[in-house]
């Protein structure tokens, strides 16, 4: 049989590359929308927050985040039932708590919870505009984490770019305006659970569905953030702001709930079908749209040192992005190679 079938993967052979281009260029159209859809809702909900947030708005932005939290359970919840009612093409299912799955996702919740709340309390000290440079440390702390829990090893070049990020970082803190040790700190943290989180969900994505690890994770934030609101004094003191009792703060808050939903899903979407190539380089045109809205909707000013400093952070990050790009280019084709050979024999 040997001759035959080395003759029928000739006549394949055709066929098969033109189905496997085919396949990829389905497969980058997908990851390009999803980087897409990410971008969008990551910074329309930025900008709406700070909406929320800024000097004479909300000063609870903990609250805002608990708020968001519950609202996006209920959308989960609705959806699970009206599929479990009428069988339609919904990606949610009828939610039913198990202990054992509230165990395992508790700990990825605990990361999610920090990198949320500690955004948000970065957003409320610092402009739209220097948001992006207050939580830019997110690569350094990715390589950091790759070496430390995974034992991976980064070229020089690597290295190199996450040098330029940080140096941007604090140029940037500089030239801020409305500078405040209190944003750049919680920015700096904010990064550091930013660059756990994604390692954490592809780890959880391995045992349960992507929406179902949605719910759990959103209900057990729910539980940890009142704590938090406690000792960071919102609880009981947001019960005494009149904005509280206005329709105007609650059909804004409804909006970014909305918004924060689509996140949540955009999010889980980006981690589980694109590879962090893509993601760093979604997050880089991101944060450069984020800081033109940011002077343009909000009135944001700009110092030029500021300036300066955001420009070398967002060049830094496509720096590492470039150079993350030429090497899965690399062993792309060395793949190919190594198959063609195959197929050969």
């Amino acid at each position: 049989f040997r001759p035959y079938l080395a003759k029928n993967r000739v006549g394949k052979r055709g066929s098969d590359m033109a189905s496997t281009q085919d396949k990829t260029s389905k497969s980058k159209l997908s990851i390009a929308a999803v980087a897409i859809f990410y971008g969008t809702v990551s910074i329309s909900l930025v900008l709406l927050n700070k909406t929320i947030l800024r000097d004479g708005g909300f000063p609870f932005p903990l609250f805002v985040t608990y708020i968001q939290f519950v609202f996006a359970l209920l959308f989960a919840v609705i959806l699970g039932e009206v599929r479990g009612w009428t069988n339609l093409p919904i990606p949610f299912q009828p939610f039913r708590p198990s202990l054992h799955l509230l165990k395992a996702v508790f700990p990825l919740t605990i990361i999610y919870v920090s990198m949320i709340a500690l955004s948000n309390i970065c957003l409320r000290f610092v402009q739209a505009s220097f948001y992006n440079v207050a939580r830019s440390m997110h690569i350094p702390f990715s390589v950091f984490f790759l070496w430390s829990i995974n034992g991976v090893k980064l070229p020089s070049k690597i290295l190199l770019a996450c040098l330029v990020i940080v140096g941007g970082y604090f140029i940037g803190s500089i030239g801020e305006l409305k500078f405040t040790w209190e944003g750049a700190i919680f920015g700096f943290l904010a990064s550091a659970f930013t660059a756990l989180y994604p390692m954490f969900v592809k780890e959880k994505l391995k045992i349960m569905d992507d929406f179902l690890l949605l719910d759990y994770n959103t209900l057990i934030a729910l539980v940890l953030m009142l704590p938090i609101m406690v000792l960071n004094g919102e609880v009981p003191g947001v019960f005494e702001e009149e904005k509280l009792y206005t329709w105007e703060f609650w059909s804004s808050s409804l909006i970014t709930s909305f918004v924060g939903f689509f996140i949540n899903i955009a999010a889980f979407l980006n981690i589980k079908y694109t590879t962090p190539l893509t993601h760093m380089v979604a997050g880089c045109v991101k944060a450069a749209v984020q800081s033109y809205l940011g002077v343009l909707l909000f009135g944001d000013v700009m110092s030029p040192i500021n300036v300066i400093g955001t420009v070398i952070t967002l060049g830094g990050s496509f720096m590492y992005s470039l150079i993350k790009y030429w090497d899965m280019q690399a062993k792309d084709e060395e793949r190919k190679k190594q198959e063609e050979s195959k197929k050969e024999e």
